[in-house]
């Protein structure tokens, strides 16, 4: 506008107000703005301001819900960690039962949850996108997998141990038949020879022995059941006992019915061997399955601390939601005001001035001229008013 446009803009504007419109229109951007509004119609106006408002809320909407996703999306993610820490639980629960029972429906139960915590744990990467969780994730992963490598090294070891089971039955059996067959040879010299003192003393010291082979088989039975040290040390001094005796007997007896006695002490040596053979698996297996409870606490700790991390972001990203609402809202108010008192000037001033004009032309004042710089409703009243005072002008 020119110096008579600004002249009336002053007289209807208060003072603070011009001084905040001229420090507006010192801004290139608003005076661009000011300019295009000023050319189009009311009409094209008021839809542009309902428009503004409408994709304001918009805005406020999307940013609500862009938040309440991001809530929903932590929200399963705790759920399926919880599941995760049931799962290690539930895991430990099995793997204690399992090396109770020692059974394939234990064992199978324990692979099970294996199998269910690596499904879990691949469903939980897929969805996460942070380092640290994605971090802690591969940890879980590596020790899922030793755990698994470590169970599997339990199942070998179990059926290798129930071999050695098997060999030990069949090792005693044999030293019981070797020495059955020397009670049977001795007491059938005893029933042939009338002087039978000495026979009889032999038959008498070989039941015994074959009492002290059975005394050493029952506690070597019990201890593959047990696997107690104690039960361990009984079924050495047994089995040393029952060697001892065989020696005892070698030595006090020259008979050719005791000669058989040679295949019950190779049997009972080799019953030794492979009660010995029997421990060293026992104590791999002990190790093993302290290195899964270990591995077991490494995962729970893992999972916990997976659950503070995931606990603190859900924290973090409920206040980053409510600040980001607050401040689009905040925004959107500004904008919305600035936006309607620019639509509303864009009305009410050229009216103000339009109706000074109409006043002054009353009064019989027709000496100042008004510049007419837009194109729209108002514009074309102001080009009337300037049209009919400058009629009237020559008129007069």
């Amino acid at each position: 506008m020119n110096h008579h446009a600004d002249a009336l803009t002053t007289h209807v504007l208060t003072r603070p107000e011009h001084a905040f419109v001229r420090s507006l229109q010192e801004i290139p951007m608003f005076r661009l703005i000011n300019h295009a509004l000023g050319n189009m119609n009311v009409r094209f106006k008021l839809s542009l301001g309902f428009g503004l408002v409408l994709l304001l809320t918009l805005i406020i909407t999307l940013t609500g819900w862009h938040g309440l996703y991001t809530m929903i999306d932590r929200s399963e993610s705790l759920s399926d960690i919880a599941q995760l820490n049931s799962l290690t639980k539930d895991l430990r629960a099995e793997r204690i039962t399992d090396r109770v029972e020692k059974t394939p429906e234990s064992t199978a139960l324990v692979t099970d949850k294996l199998n269910e915590m690596k499904a879990q744990l691949t469903a939980l990467h897929r969805q996460s996108l942070e380092t640290e969780t994605i971090t802690l994730l591969n940890g879980q992963f590596e020790t899922v997998s030793r755990l698994e490598k470590t169970f599997a090294d339990v199942r070998a070891n179990r059926q290798t141990r129930n071999q050695v089971r098997t060999r030990l039955e069949q090792t005693s059996e044999q030293a019981l038949q070797a020495i059955a067959l020397v009670e049977s040879e001795v007491l059938k010299s005893v029933s042939q020879e009338q002087d039978s003192t000495e026979r009889m003393e032999e038959f008498t010291n070989i039941s015994q022995l074959r009492q002290q082979v059975q005394i050493a088989r029952y506690q070597v039975q019990a201890y593959t059941f047990t696997t107690r040290d104690a039960d361990e040390a009984a079924a050495i001094v047994a089995i040393d006992e029952a060697l001892k005796e065989i020696g005892q007997i070698g030595q006090d007896e020259d008979s050719e019915s005791l000669q058989g006695l040679g295949a019950a002490t190779t049997a009972l040596q080799g019953y030794r061997e492979r009660l010995n053979e029997f421990k060293q698996i026992q104590t791999k297996a002990e190790a093993d399955q302290e290195l899964m409870r270990s591995l077991g606490d490494q995962l729970l700790d893992s999972v916990a601390a997976l659950n503070r991390l995931q606990t603190a972001q859900r924290d973090s990203e409920a206040v980053n939601s409510s600040t980001t609402l607050s401040s689009v809202a905040g925004l959107a108010l500004l904008v919305g005001l600035l936006a309607a008192w620019v639509m509303t000037r864009q009305i009410t001033v050229p009216l103000q001035q339009t109706l000074l004009v109409a006043a002054r032309i009353a009064q019989g004042d027709l000496s100042r001229d008004m510049s007419v710089t837009r194109r729209d409703e108002m514009g074309q009243l102001q080009g009337s008013m300037q049209t009919m005072t400058v009629s009237l002008r020559e008129l007069v």
